[in-house]
């Protein structure tokens, strides 16, 4: 009988030890393939705030590009665009792809109110479904993720970043 009871519960402990490394696995697995998702400049399609179209395939070619991720009521954003703002003429060989969830009406609005310069290496998207946000598994703002002019991702920033330090990985 006490070596039934051994048996069954080494038994047990081997089961659980193995589920444990099959979940550990499957979330390893899960998190590379995600990461790989924006690895390079992923499909998307997105209407900027004037209404046109605006897709990967729009995006100039050999090219460094900033995706900014930004809310109009966040104030870390409103720094970070405005710091943009302030040193465009350092920015201005590179692609700057501006999104939001928000409706087009609403960062109009707040990009006047900032008195934001829009330039022609800039577009502001709606992405109101987070289709973007979800594939480049974003999840704070201000997220700044920097494409070298490969099209292969250089930097990712979680919150903001340092105007400078963007300057100097999208010059790379």
């Amino acid at each position: 009988m006490e070596k039934r009871k051994k048996i069954l519960v080494s038994s047990v402990l081997l089961l659980i030890v193995v589920f444990s490394i099959l979940i550990l696995f499957q979330t390893v697995l899960k998190n590379k393939q995600k990461e790989e998702a924006y690895k390079s400049i992923p499909p998307f399609s997105l209407s900027d705030i004037d209404g046109n179209q605006i897709t990967a395939k729009t995006l100039k070619k050999n090219t460094s590009i900033l995706f900014l991720f930004f809310n109009t009521e966040c104030e870390l954003c409103h720094s970070e665009l405005d710091r943009i703002n302030t040193n465009q003429k350092y920015l201005n060989e590179c692609q700057m792809i501006f999104f939001s969830m928000q409706q087009a009406d609403t960062i109009r609005n707040f990009l006047k109110n900032i008195e934001f310069d829009r330039t022609s290496n800039m577009f502001f998207l709606v992405d109101e479904k987070a289709e973007l946000i979800k594939t480049m598994e974003i999840q704070s703002t201000p997220t700044a993720i920097i494409y070298d002019k490969n099209g292969n991702l250089s930097k990712r920033f979680n919150g903001p970043a340092k105007v400078e330090t963007l300057i100097k990985y999208l010059s790379e």
